[in-house]
This record gives structure tokens, C-alpha cells and sequence, in this order.
């Protein structure tokens, strides 16, 4: 992943601590001044290559959690 796609995932879907909460697409287009739409695209892109990695590698979500 780029670093653009990478640090849209980070901040919809990981909190790097227990009281941070995950950021809305308009938050992140804020962030990264960037259109609402085009966070949208960089995030189904990235997560497209995360489903592809991990099913190449036989992983299952239910794996992760």
C-alpha cells in the first residue's frame, strides 16, 4: 500500500490507543486536503489489496480478531 492508502485505513480502522476514536472520510479528506470521494477510492483500494494479500496467503478475517 502507498502511504496515502495506508494512512487512510490507519485512521477508519486502527486506534492506536483505547480512548481515540476512528475518524469519519470527511475528517480524513480534511486531514490529507483531499476530496471526501477520492479518500473513499484510496480506502476500497486499500483494503482490495488487503483482502488479496491475505487471502494469497490462506489468511480468514475470523484469523485476526
Amino acid at each position: 500500500m502507498n502511504k496515502a492508502q495506508i494512512q487512510s485505513f490507519d485512521n477508519r480502522h486502527i486506534k492506536t490507543s483505547a480512548n481515540q476514536a476512528h475518524f469519519t472520510i470527511q475528517e480524513i479528506a480534511d486531514m490529507m486536503n483531499l476530496p471526501k470521494e477520492r479518500v473513499r477510492k484510496i480506502e476500497a483500494k486499500a483494503l482490495s489489496k488487503l483482502r488479496n494479500k491475505m487471502q494469497a496467503k490462506g489468511t480468514k478475517l475470523s484469523d485476526l480478531i
